[in-house]
């Protein structure tokens, strides 16, 4: 697809975000005036960038935060029980295998 017109270039671009409501998407499209179009499209646009980041930012912290936490609890918890230690590395190991069996594989050429 190859899209010259700045007019249909917003368009395509509104209504292809499938994050900002119908009303948004139609009041871009309504925008008669290119320029106000392309600056109210630019607007959506980084506050969409916004909130990208700072989801990401958050993600981060919390996957930082869970590590943290995880390598603190078992090593607590195995203090007191040697047995639940071998079940959760048994376990761990389970899941480690699972995930390689579960993971894509080149198919064979022929």
């Amino acid at each position: 697809m190859n899209i010259t017109e700045p007019g249909r270039l917003a368009d395509f671009i509104a209504s292809s975000l499938s994050t900002i409501s119908t009303g948004v998407k139609q009041e871009v499209l309504e925008t008669l005036d290119i320029r106000a179009r392309m600056d109210n499209l630019n607007r959506i646009l980084i506050k969409e960038l916004e909130v990208l980041e700072l989801g990401s930012k958050s993600s981060r912290r919390c996957s930082r935060r869970s590590a943290r936490t995880s390598a603190i609890l078992p090593a607590r918890a195995d203090e007191g029980d040697p047995e639940g230690a071998r079940r959760r590395r048994r376990s761990d190991q389970e899941i480690e295998e699972i995930a390689e069996r579960s993971r894509p594989r080149a198919c064979p050429s022929w």
